[in-house]
């Protein structure tokens, strides 16, 4: 060690132990490189193949915009069909309670009219009737008309 210069040299024999230590060095150090690269190799290999299969696992997929926007508008439109359906059961609900007053006063109205018909009288009864009626009017008539006469008489001798 150092600048000066002298006559001794290694012995060969310390030469090819180093020499062998260092081969035996470069040999380990080339088997575990190849270990290494035959590792990475199937590592690099496999995560390759994971991200083509991911990658087209990808393009099939809808992004997440799409899907939010296609969820917000399946609500909105389930919440527009329950809306519709409610207001038809309430359209429908107010109509059945509208037409059962209705149906309730015709059917009282029909009632009425029945009783009212069954009270009448008929025609022919009614014509036989309105001549009896006649009848005795023209003889009330009359009557007046002869008390009328008698009234006078009475007044005149008066």
């Amino acid at each position: 060690v150092g600048n000066v210069a002298t006559d001794w040299t290694p012995a060969p024999e310390d030469l090819s132990s180093a020499t062998a230590k260092a081969q035996l060095t470069a040999d380990q150090a080339t088997v575990s490189i190849n270990n290494y690269k035959t590792d990475a190799d199937g590592r690099i290999s496999k995560a390759q193949a994971d991200i083509v299969a991911n990658a087209n696992a990808i393009t099939q997929k809808v992004s997440q915009s799409d899907y939010n926007a296609k969820t917000g508008e399946l609500t909105q439109s389930v919440s527009k069909a329950q809306q519709t359906a409610d207001s038809a059961t309430q359209t429908i609900g107010t109509y059945k309670e509208t037409n059962d007053k209705r149906v309730t006063a015709a059917e009282t109205n029909i009632k009425a009219n029945s009783d009212a018909i069954k009270l009448t009288v008929s025609k022919t009864d009614f014509d036989n009737t309105t001549g009896k009626l006649s009848g005795d009017i023209s003889t009330l008539q009359q009557r007046a008309d002869g008390f009328d006469a008698t009234v006078t008489k009475v007044n005149n001798l008066a």
